[in-house]
């Protein structure tokens, strides 16, 4: 069984950053302690305010779950993210599938 790696990047509005931590954070919490996933939130060196959300899966059924398996307080909270703290709506999604 492969490992999955699933991380979603975009720059948010810099006047927005205090606020979407606090979001970002609370759905951090949320998914690791109460749903069980392996999820981190990193920020690139190289370009202040541009996050990487990046779900950590165990096989590719996990990965294939993700969307699936969100609930109503997941939905909200990403939700948010999108709709009040993504620049310019551009993300990008990047999925890896372990080789060896």
């Amino acid at each position: 069984m492969s490992k999955v790696i699933f991380s979603i990047s975009y720059p948010i509005k810099d006047e927005r950053r205090e606020e979407y931590l606090e979001t970002v954070r609370e759905l951090k919490n949320y998914l690791t302690n109460e749903r069980g996933k392996k999820y981190s939130v990193y920020e690139s060196k190289t370009r202040p305010n541009t996050f990487n959300e990046v779900y950590f899966c165990d096989s590719m059924d996990e990965y294939d779950a993700i969307e699936d398996d969100s609930d109503e307080i997941t939905e909200m909270l990403i939700n948010r993210i999108v709709d009040e703290f993504i620049k310019d709506g551009k993300t990008e999604y990047k999925t890896l599938i372990e080789a060896v």
